[in-house]
């Protein structure tokens, strides 16, 4: 008795099983390629201006907080303004408004702290701040720099209905 293979003429249920597994592995990597470009375009918005303070905003606040912290141990007290700060503490183009990549414009906002302030009031920030968004709502995001020198990032969130929430984060 000889054994022949039953499949001549016809394909195995192996070769169709391997195809359609494939035909679904496609499918699949089609759909996780659409779910992750729409999770993109709705996080995206509230992202991008994390990503602009860190990556454009931060180290520039980083180098003046640096030259009024050093003139202040220096001199004993604060400086009056940023551009007191130049030329011994910072070159000039860096207390002017900056360019951001998307074209906006920034300009820092250093109100001189009094001896008696707390050491949580903020003494240097960014203006305008930041714009984003996420499902509906506006997200504004500002850079700030306290009197013991601490950065964080303070957040306003808006709501569609005109709700305002306000969180505020400390950066290391």
């Amino acid at each position: 008795m000889s054994t022949q293979s039953r499949t001549h003429g016809r394909t195995s249920c192996w070769v169709l099983g391997g195809v359609g597994c494939l035909g679904l592995l496609i499918v699949g990597i089609i759909g996780i390629w659409l779910l992750a470009n729409q999770v993109g375009k709705t996080f995206g918005g509230l992202m991008e201006p994390f990503m602009v303070l860190q990556q454009e905003v931060a180290p520039h606040m980083k180098k003046i907080a640096d030259a009024i912290q050093g003139y202040q141990k220096d001199i004993g007290k604060y400086p009056p303004t940023l551009n007191a700060l130049v030329p011994k503490y910072l070159p000039s183009q860096a207390v002017q408004v900056i360019t951001l990549k998307d074209g906006t414009q920034l300009q820092w906002v250093y109100p001189p702290p009094k001896p008696t302030d707390a050491e949580d009031t903020i003494i240097l920030e960014h203006k305008p701040p930041l714009k984003g968004g996420f499902a509906g709502s506006q997200v504004d995001v500002t850079l700030q720099v306290q009197k013991n020198f601490k950065m964080f990032i303070q957040q306003v969130i808006t709501s569609p209905d005109g709700k305002r929430q306000f969180q505020r984060t400390q950066l290391d």
